[in-house]
Formats: C-alpha cells, structure tokens, sequence
C-alpha cells in the first residue's frame, strides 16, 4: 500500500506486515504509531488474547472494561479475571 508515492504497509514473503516499516520483524509491527482497539459501547470490551495452538488452549487475555475504566487480565483455564482499577497502583 502506498500513500503520494511513499510506501505505508508491507505483507513480505514471510507473512510479516508491517505498517510504517518495509521490513516488518514480526507477523505485526507497527512503527511509530499507536494500536486502537476501539469498543464502540459500553457493553463491549476489547481484548488482546495470547495464545497458543495446543489442545488445552493455554495463554492470557488483557481487556478494558469499558464500563468502569479498569483494566482486567486472565488466565485460560482460570475463571477469575485480575482487575487493575485506574485510580489505584495495585490489582
């Protein structure tokens, strides 16, 4: 993808894209900008999920909790999400 003939993103051969870069080290990387997960409502929280292939589905997701402005993370295989609440240092 170009933008007034200045190259903007790159899927290279190894299936690694890259925005503001032309040689993206990871299947995402973004120079100098920022990531938006933007949840459009109060009911809906955005996730980053890490995860692994196995059967067992191991890994952690990070959400924002859109109602109250804290940010949570949990374990797969855990129920209980650890909250970080914005006007305090601690979980």
């Amino acid at each position: 993808q170009t933008t007034n003939g200045t190259e903007a993103m790159r899927i290279d051969a190894n299936g690694n894209v890259g925005i503001g870069t032309e040689n993206p080290g990871a299947k995402l990387e973004i120079k100098d900008g920022d990531l938006w997960l933007n949840g459009a409502t109060s009911s809906s929280n955005p996730e980053i999920r890490f995860i692994d292939d196995s059967p067992t589905l191991a890994g952690a997701k990070i959400r924002y909790g859109n109602s109250d402005g804290n940010l949570y993370i949990k374990y797969y295989g855990v129920s209980k999400w650890y909250g970080y609440h914005a006007a305090s240092t601690e979980f």
